[in-house]
């Protein structure tokens, strides 16, 4: 294996996401990525921060896309599209998520909200382990 992260190149991955996004849906079981039609609504959203699309994080192996850290509408929310095969890469994610995906306070600081399963308790223990707490008042 030889994994590699990159910033999103446009156009090109919007449709190698959306592939992979199709590949990794799994019926039956509980939704952990993002169905294709919700990559499709956060790119085309009006309200989408495109100056920021190059800052959406791609794990590749060996040229197949087998991760994704992106943001929603605007920087700070973060929601990672995972292959099965490749959770090992969670911990890198939430790392990359806080140098590249992180929104600022009016006071300079950084920030980011990590949108993780419920059902992930894996990846929950790997955000607490690296500072993060859970918010119960979310949605």
């Amino acid at each position: 294996m030889s994994i590699r992260v990159r910033s999103y190149k446009g156009p090109e991955d919007f449709e190698r996401i959306g592939h992979f996004l199709v590949k990794t849906y799994q019926p039956g079981e509980k939704p952990g990525n993002w169905l294709q039609p919700r990559w499709e609504y956060m790119y085309y959203h009006p309200d989408l921060d495109e100056s920021a699309l190059n800052r959406i994080g791609v794990w590749e192996d060996d040229g197949n896309i087998v991760g994704v850290a992106v943001y929603e509408i605007r920087l700070g929310e973060v929601y990672f599209q995972i292959h099965p095969d490749f959770t090992h890469l969670k911990s890198d994610m939430l790392k990359y998520a806080e140098n590249h995906l992180y929104a600022e306070l009016d006071d300079g600081r950084r920030y980011v909200r990590a949108y993780i399963n419920d059902f992930d308790t894996e990846f929950e223990s790997i955000a607490k382990l690296q500072g993060y707490k859970k918010c119960e008042d979310t949605p």
